[in-house]
Formats: structure tokens, C-alpha cells, sequence
């Protein structure tokens, strides 16, 4: 027998007893087996409704990343300690960790993708998928509704900075409105003049200060109805139309909350974006 052979003959039973002693799963919920990787030195939970907010990076059962269309494999993810959505949701065991903890969760895939993600199981996702969670914080809901309001707070900031340099960067001196649009004429129209709950007859381009376009009549070759002040409008689009006439066109610079507020219009219009509404005006209805 060669020394290569006897060799690995000597080191095989240290190789199974050190793979037998690695970290295994366990179940922790029904359906739900988790497998600890670090143990963290951070501080646990103090109470039902605390917040746990952690990294998520999503493998199939082999430990391989998904490369899957529609699926994002690595996330942050805010949860609340003990709302899961389902009997074997991962969120179950979140009280069993602390901060800087580091542990898989191994659970279906049918019911993960379809409630994170809102999609039935691809061809491409095994039957089970593992869930490598690292936990960053835990807050109480206070901390929590802390955090929330100082967020807030900066988006504001940043939203308004942005928007102000947008305007000085390219010269815009047009005073803003009382209400806060700035609103240019690009030519005027000799026609009839709107006025609040007139519906009106437009062209229009709706776009983002960064240049991503929403909407855009022109290319549909279709204008579109508006109702000024009309239920489910928007303030900025409302405040442009209101006094222009027939033939007239402008170009409204909007700050966020004129626009689609704190929360945007996902995922096309990410929260507190600033906006700019191109309408041209082709008729007016009176009411």
C-alpha cells in the first residue's frame, strides 16, 4: 500500500468526525429547519413587536445563488417579530436570534417566492431553497418608529436639495407657485381658459428629474382626459393646468409632494421624487 493511501486511510475517520460535528439543521417551525453559522454578540429581542432588520441572500437547497429573472437573491428586510405570513415563513424564528447572528433557514420555495415575491416557483428554483439571514439590528418599536421619522426627515432634505439645484444648475428663474411647482410656458394659447373641475383635453410627457420617462401621449398618438381637481389627480398636474388656455403649453417642475409624495409610485417612481409634467393643452369642457 502506497504512503499516499495510507495516509488519507489516517485522516479519513478525523474528516467524518469533523463533519459530523459541523452545524446541522434543526427544525424550528413546521416546515422550517434553521442552521446556525455565527453566533452574534449583539442583543436579543426585549419584546413581541420588536423589529429585526437583516440581510437576506437567497440559495437554492444545493447552496448555490439563484440567477433566476424576477428574483432578487440578495436583500435588506425589515420585519416585525412575529407577524409571519405563513405556517413555515422564516419570520417564525426571528426570536431566536440576536443581533450579528448568522444562520440558514432551509423552507419551501413555493410559498417564499410567492409571498416575497409575488411569483409562482420557476423551473429554475429547486423545490427547497436556503435562506442565509445575517441579522443587523433589532429595535423596539419605538427605536423603530424613531428611525422611521429621522429617515424621513433626510429624505426630505435630499429631495428638496435636489430640487433646487436641478433649477439653479439650469437656470430656471421662474418664481415658485404659492403651492411650490415651478410652472414655464413654452408657448401660449389664445383659447378658452381652465379652471378647477373643468375637464380638459392634453398632451402630455410625465418624467423624472434624472430623465426616466413614465408617460408620454405623444408616442401613443392619443391625448388624454383630465379632470382638474378631480379625484385621484395630482396636485402639481392640477396647479399647471389650471388658468392655461387652449393652445397653450408649459412644462411644471414639481417637488415630490406635489408630485407622488413620500411613497412614489413603485417600482416606476421610487418615494420623494421630484417631477416634471410637459402638457400642452387642446381643449377645455366646461362643466
Amino acid at each position: 500500500m502506497g504512503r499516499t493511501n495510507r495516509t488519507w486511510i489516517l485522516l479519513l475517520p478525523g474528516l467524518l468526525l469533523a463533519a459530523s460535528c459541523g452545524p446541522s439543521f434543526k427544525e424550528v417551525a413546521k416546515g422550517l429547519e434553521m442552521k446556525v453559522l455565527r453566533e452574534g454578540d449583539g442583543k436579543a429581542a426585549s419584546g413581541e413587536d420588536d423589529y429585526y432588520y437583516m440581510r437576506v441572500h437567497v440559495k437554492d437547497q444545493n447552496d448555490k445563488t439563484l440567477n433566476c429573472d424576477n428574483i432578487e437573491p440578495d436583500f435588506f428586510y425589515l420585519a416585525r417579530n412575529g407577524q409571519a405570513a405563513y405556517s413555515y415563513d422564516f419570520t417564525h424564528a426571528l426570536h431566536l436570534l440576536k443581533v450579528r447572528d448568522s444562520v440558514v433557514f432551509r423552507c419551501a420555495a413555493d410559498s417564499f417566492l410567492l409571498n416575497y415575491y409575488g411569483i409562482e416557483r420557476p423551473k429554475c428554483v429547486t423545490p427547497k431553497l436556503n435562506l442565509h439571514v445575517s441579522i443587523e439590528n433589532i429595535m423596539t418599536p419605538d427605536e423603530y418608529q424613531a428611525k422611521v421619522q429621522a429617515s424621513r426627515e433626510e429624505s426630505k432634505v435630499k429631495a428638496m436639495t435636489e430640487f433646487s439645484t436641478y433649477l439653479n444648475e439650469r437656470k430656471i428663474e421662474e418664481p415658485p407657485t404659492g403651492f411650490g411647482i415651478v410652472k414655464v410656458t413654452e408657448s401660449t394659447g389664445k383659447g378658452r381658459q381652465a379652471q378647477w373641475g373643468d375637464e380638459v383635453l392634453i398632451h402630455m410627457i410625465q418624467r423624472t428629474l434624472g430623465g426616466h420617462e413614465l408617460q408620454n401621449s405623444y408616442t401613443m398618438d392619443e391625448p388624454m382626459l383630465y379632470i382638474i381637481g378631480g379625484d385621484g389627480g395630482i396636485a402639481a398636474m392640477d396647479q399647471g393646468l389650471k388658468d392655461m388656455r387652449e393652445g397653450e403649453k408649459v412644462r411644471v417642475y414639481a417637488p415630490y409632494f406635489l408630485a407622488f409624495g413620500e411613497a412614489g409610485l413603485p417600482p416606476q417612481v421610487p418615494p420623494f421624487t421630484n417631477m416634471i409634467f410637459e402638457m400642452e393643452l387642446l381643449e377645455v369642457h366646461k362643466k
